[in-house]
Parts: C-alpha cells; sequence; structure tokens
C-alpha cells in the first residue's frame, strides 16, 4: 500500500500497540478502536462516492453494469441444496449467524468490550449497537467491492494488468485515483484496522492469563496491583512474540 518498508511497517504498529495497551489497558483499546472505527468507515465511504463521482452515469451506471453482471446477489438461492455454499443463501446467513453468535457472545476480544459498561442495560446496548454497526459495515464493504469492479470494467485501461492478487485491487485505487493528502486517511484506515485487531487480541490474552491462570492456579491471594502488573508483562511478553512471528512471517513469503 505504501513505501513503507514491511519490517519497519510491522515494528512500528506492533510496538505503539504494546505501548497503548500497556498504558491504558481496555480503556485505550475501546477508545482507539472506537476513532479507528469511524476512521475506517469513513474511508470505505469515501472511496465508494469517489467511484460514484467518476463514472460517467454515476449511480445508474453502476447499478445497471452490477445488476446485468449478476453481482447483486442475483446468484443466491433459497432451495436446500448446499452442493454450492457460495450461492445457497440460508445456508450463507445461518453460517453468518453461527459465526457471529461465536464471536459476539464468547470471543473474549469481544467479550471484554461489554464488561466494562456499568450495568447489564449499558452491555446490552453495545451489543445491539455492535449487531446494527456490523450490518452497515458490511453493506459498505461489499458495496465498494462491486463499486470498484464497475469502475475498472467500464474504465479497464485504469487498471494494472501486472497486479497478482484482487486483493490489491482497494489499495491500488486508493493510490492511483485518490487526492494526496485523502489517500493519506485511507491508508491510515487500513493501519487502523489491523492496530484494532492487534490491540484487543493482546489485552484479552492478558486478561485470560491473569484472570484463569495468575488468578485461580498460580497466585490466588495476590492483590489488583499484581495482577495488573502481571497482565501488561503479559502484553508485552505477547506482543514481542507476535512481532518475531509477524516478521518470520514477512521474510518467508
Amino acid at each position: 500500500v505504501s513505501n513503507i518498508n514491511i519490517y519497519a511497517a510491522i515494528i512500528i504498529i506492533g510496538i505503539l500497540c504494546v505501548i497503548y495497551t500497556v498504558m491504558g489497558g481496555i480503556e485505550a483499546v475501546v477508545w482507539t478502536d472506537a476513532i479507528q472505527a469511524v476512521v475506517l468507515l469513513g474511508g470505505a465511504i469515501l472511496c465508494f462516492i469517489l467511484v460514484v463521482v467518476r463514472l460517467d452515469g454515476g449511480f445508474d451506471e453502476l447499478f445497471s453494469i452490477a445488476h446485468a453482471d449478476s453481482k447483486l446477489l442475483q446468484n443466491l438461492t433459497f432451495d436446500w441444496n448446499i452442493k454450492d455454499g457460495t450461492t445457497a443463501g440460508f445456508i450463507i446467513f445461518l453460517a453468518f449467524g453461527f459465526n457471529s453468535l461465536n464471536q459476539y457472545t464468547s470471543g473474549q476480544d469481544v467479550v471484554q468490550r461489554y464488561v466494562t459498561t456499568k450495568d447489564i442495560g449499558g452491555a446490552r446496548k453495545s451489543l445491539w449497537t455492535t449487531m446494527w454497526m456490523s450490518v452497515i459495515f458490511s453493506m459498505v464493504f461489499f458495496l465498494l467491492g462491486t463499486a470498484l469492479y464497475v469502475f475498472y470494467k467500464s474504465q479497464p485501461t485504469l487498471l494494472d494488468p501486472a497486479m497478482n492478487s484482487t486483493d490489491a485491487i482497494v489499495p491500488f485505487f486508493i493510490m492511483q485515483q485518490l487526492p494526496v493528502g485523502v489517500a493519506g486517511l485511507i491508508i491510515a484506515a487500513v493501519f487502523a484496522a489491523s492496530q484494532s485487531s492487534v490491540s484487543s487480541s493482546m489485552n484479552s490474552i492478558a486478561t485470560a492469563w491473569t484472570k484463569d491462570f495468575d488468578g485461580r492456579i498460580f497466585r490466588p491471594k495476590a492483590n489488583d496491583q499484581q495482577y495488573l502488573s502481571s497482565a501488561k508483562v503479559v502484553v508485552v511478553v505477547g506482543g514481542t512474540v507476535g512481532i518475531a512471528v509477524a516478521l518470520w512471517f514477512a521474510n518467508s513469503g
């Protein structure tokens, strides 16, 4: 996406996440996640708007081409044939339902946010907000993918024939079509998404270690300050191991 060396990017993001997670704990994770989510969603919406503006026919061209090429859910079927799970509507929705149920009811990285609320009403409100935001996020990103398909189909000369992966379409569009300042904002959104995942995971690992192992098995009678120190150590160790493994992955290709 950028000219930043991949090893430098891994180290910088990793160290930043470790620092603010150690200093602020779950409060830092929640606040940074909220800001990063706004930047990420705003960046995706901005890209979608720019695609529509740069299409000669605007929305009409976008939806007519998308409809003609079956990019608007026309391939979905609602029979009980599970041979092709990518077009069987009930399987897609059922699978997404179970996947979300697992993530939002028992995933430590998500559940840790609910338990920071003042009461059960706050946790319930948080869950409902998350549910609707997930629907909105999904719609925006699916629409962006369809919009980029239409954009490059209508202007194929702009597409890089040497592109080795369709995953590169979004960053390619950002670097090719967006003004420098705006492109920087979208790149910030990409980095924000990675930071959000990393900091949430590190904090959840530290919490699980402190509550399930340190507090129950190793030091059941320790005080809160000792548990806090233990959690900070786990974040630093976990973050360091994560950075090392990421560097190894990047080096091995």
